[in-house]
């Protein structure tokens, strides 16, 4: 590998929406070319900082096994927003060179129309079982990314329950079933429902994040504040301001995984970050 090559994948590496600028401005076969030589990991951070239907436009011009590799790196939001900007038979041929799960995934997000929930709801949230214990959560989240509460549905016949804040699992004997915690009653949202039925919810003011509900009341994920306001934006719907109360005490918390708070004294629980509500 040369010097200059080495120069340039530190560059994508290390700046790239500078990289993602830069190669705006240049022919968009050009563009596809460097990106199709250059690793996955390295190519996905470009082309999310670049505008999103230039992206798509580039990603076009890819073989779908190396469009599936690129998206793969990019969180599911930006990965179905880059979709929905392809045409339909590209979309299939991606979803074929996609893992099976995530594929599923991406086609159920897909089926929604922009200004509706579904479209942007994150499927990957904790969502846990009122027959499991503690100990199972705390396994299941350790292995998760950091979250400050799960979502929980009923054994019995599967419909949402009720949320579980971290906390409360940490301070939990490992053998108690989750039934037998302090749930809060947070209202969930439909996953039909529009965006602008659920953009001024009291619930936004001291949450993150609010569980999304299928037909059967199952729980199909979360949609969160920063989702509400992207889908917003793209869909254009409704010009209005999201509350914003609860996106600025996030700004200032502390992120924590449960691995890391498993191995702290037990009263770091009083460190985790706090809705408006609890301070």
């Amino acid at each position: 590998m040369s010097s200059v090559t080495r120069l340039t994948l530190a560059h994508l590496e290390q700046a790239p929406e500078s990289a993602a600028r830069i190669l705006q401005q240049i022919d968009l076969k050009e563009t596809a070319g460097f990106l199709a030589d250059v690793p996955a990991r390295l190519a996905a951070p470009v082309l999310n900082n670049m505008l999103p239907l230039t992206a798509a436009q580039c990603l076009e011009l890819l073989q779908p096994e190396r469009n599936a590799a690129i998206l793969r790196q990019l969180n599911f939001q930006d990965m179905t927003s880059l979709l929905r900007l392809m045409p339909l038979p590209l979309r299939d041929l991606i979803y074929a060179e996609l893992p099976a799960t995530l594929a599923k995934r991406a086609r159920r997000s897909l089926a929604y129309s922009a200004n509706k929930v579904g479209a942007w709801t994150e499927p990957d949230v904790p969502i846990l079982t009122t027959s499991q214990t503690v100990d199972d959560a705390l396994r299941f989240l350790s292995e998760c990314r950091p979250v400050t509460e799960v979502f929980i549905e009923s054994a019995v016949n599967g419909r949402y329950t009720g949320v579980i804040r971290i906390k409360d699992l940490l301070r939990a004997d490992r053998d108690t079933r989750l039934e037998h915690l302090r749930m809060e009653s947070v209202q969930p949202v439909l996953n039909r429902a529009s965006l602008q039925s659920v953009a001024f919810l009291s619930s936004w003011e001291t949450r993150s994040m609010l569980p999304v509900v299928g037909r059967r009341d199952n729980v199909l994920g979360g949609l969160s504040l920063n989702n509400l306001r992207l889908g917003i934006r793209e869909s254009r719907e409704i010009d209005i301001d999201i509350p914003n109360s609860f996106a600025g005490h996030l700004a200032g918390a502390l992120a924590v995984t449960v691995r890391g708070l498993l191995s702290l004294a037990t009263d770091v629980t009083d460190a985790l970050p706090k809705s408006p509500r609890e301070k």
